[in-house]
């Protein structure tokens, strides 16, 4: 019996499938692993985005705090007694403010507004006040530049021997004031746990963990599963708080886990694929071989 026929048939059909379903295989198989790393970098950049949102918001609502000060500088016109029962108002309004106070450029006067065990009172050249000015003259000098050029910049500073307390200083839009500088001083933690928590809690929605620490002690001061340790799967800094850090990850997984999961499912279908490709090929080629043995035995008769 001549089997060249078959064995030119079973050539073709190599050279016509098998050869195709190999280079697609390995082809599928490098695709695999571009969507193993484009997988993992959308889960990253979600996750930085709830890092920037955190921020965003933080930087949002000291901003508008600089906004009202600046309202409440425009329409006291410099007297000192109107100006303290509008910041007592203010800071009576928001339970985070520690201190609001107010400087000259040469720092050499400035005015406290403080809140003392929910008792408001005014001090000037309080020493804190001017220590942590002075220790920042770098600091401030940009924030005049930035005035300059027309850009509002609130620059975070920490109080001189005080590292709970942080002053979001700006410089005053109120040209005639003598005051340029104002600063808001807050405590850190409270800031975090009453301004930034509900937030925080809004963007989770269940579906990730998300916490706010101090990297100087690592104690948390928020976390939206406080009875549950994780490994962060994203940090980052706090635009005005540079000693508090949110950490993130996606509740009970992760992004290695789900990469893995989802290329296990993709080599799964490829391989499905192959097997029915190569299943069709032998079918192809058996039927092929059945009904050329059938032409060799007509021909025999």
């Amino acid at each position: 019996m001549n089997k060249n026929p078959l064995r030119r048939i079973a050539f073709i059909l190599i050279s016509l499938v098998v050869v195709p379903v190999i280079l697609f295989t390995v082809s599928e198989i490098a695709t695999v692993n571009r969507d193993e790393e484009l997988i993992r970098e959308i889960y990253k950049n979600q996750l930085e985005s709830i890092i920037t949102s955190v921020n965003q918001y933080s930087q949002d609502y000291v901003t508008n705090w600089n906004t009202k000060i600046n309202s409440i500088l425009f329409t006291s016109m410099s007297l000192n007694e109107l100006l303290r029962d509008q910041v007592i108002s203010f800071m009576q309004e928001n339970s985070s403010i520690q201190k609001i106070f107010f400087a000259d450029t040469s720092l050499g006067y400035n005015i406290v507004f403080q809140n003392i065990n929910n008792s408001f009172n005014a001090s000037v050249n309080l020493t804190e006040v001017t220590r942590t000015l002075q220790s920042n003259i770098p600091k401030l000098v940009r924030l005049f530049d930035y005035e300059k050029s027309g850009y509002v910049k609130i620059e975070p500073v920490s109080i001189v021997d005080n590292d709970e307390n942080v002053a979001f200083i700006f410089v005053t839009e109120y040209d005639d004031s003598k005051f340029q500088l104002c600063g808001i001083v807050v405590n850190a933690s409270v800031f975090v746990s009453e301004i930034l928590a509900p937030k925080m809690q809004e963007i989770s929605r269940e579906e990730i963990i998300i916490s706010c620490y101090n990297t100087k002690n690592d104690s948390v001061i928020y976390s939206n599963l406080p009875q549950e340790t994780f490994k962060s799967q994203r940090e980052g800094q706090l635009w005005l708080l540079p000693d508090y850090n949110v950490a993130i990850a996606l509740k009970g997984r992760t992004i290695e886990g789900l990469v893995k999961q989802q290329s296990i499912t993709n080599l799964i279908l490829i391989i499905l694929i192959t097997i029915v490709l190569i299943v069709g090929v032998l079918f192809v080629y058996r039927n092929t071989r059945k009904e050329i043995k059938l032409a060799q035995i007509k021909s025999d008769f």
